[in-house]
């Protein structure tokens, strides 16, 4: 699918970073604000003081601007990453322009799946954030080996406490817990555990309906 190729991505932030300058449109939020909100309540639920926290495809970084808002940790303690430079581009441009503490969260290029250099000086964070960056990525030719990649990826980037909130369309309970623990080749097992927040409403990814 075309949804798990870099090129899409980088066209498709190139187009919204173009909306963006001439009109301030930031740009369209997957799988809707309410998946974002339940993230966002899901990490209030784990009271963590003021975690660390890594969006992993932050896309126009939007997530972020939520977590801020709730006052879940200090902007100097957030980050954004993604493999479209366009994307970070947009979520920076956005970010200094509205301001209030966000102008302090840090935005940077970082490829999951084939830049295992640069994951491993990202350092270690107690939170990751992932709406719908697991499921582009097994939209990919490759999908198998880069999802291995991203899994390992996601450990190296934990803290030995850290967790991964994942809001997945393409993914159920079942599978992710075998693709979080079938390889242990590095760390110890996972756990994987579904989100007690209320139940969300369903949508539509790659053209498969599932919900958070």
């Amino acid at each position: 699918s075309k949804l798990g190729t870099k090129a899409h991505w980088d066209e498709c932030y190139e187009r919204e970073l173009a909306n963006w300058r001439e009109c301030e449109e930031e740009g369209e939020i997957w799988f809707g604000q309410q998946a974002a909100r339940r993230m966002v309540l899901q990490l209030k639920q784990l009271h963590l003081g003021s975690p660390t926290i890594l969006d992993l495809g932050t896309g126009n970084g939007m997530l972020l601007h939520d977590v801020l808002e709730e006052e879940l940790t200090e902007p100097e303690k957030l980050m954004g990453v993604d493999y479209s430079a366009g994307s970070v581009e947009l979520a920076r441009s956005i970010a200094q322009e509205r301001r209030r503490g966000l102008e302090r969260v840090r935005w940077q290029v970082l490829d999951l799946v084939s830049d295992e250099q640069s994951v491993g000086a990202c350092g270690q964070w107690d939170v990751l954030l992932d709406k719908g960056t697991l499921d582009a990525i097994a939209l990919s030719t490759h999908s198998e080996a880069a999802i291995t990649a991203y899994v390992r990826s996601t450990r190296k980037l934990r803290s030995p406490a850290g967790v991964l909130i994942l809001t997945s369309c393409n993914f159920t309970l079942q599978e992710l817990e075998r693709l979080f623990t079938q390889d242990q080749s590095i760390g110890d097992e996972d756990e994987v555990v579904e989100s007690n927040v209320a139940a969300p409403p369903t949508f539509s990814f790659g053209g498969r309906t599932g919900s958070t």
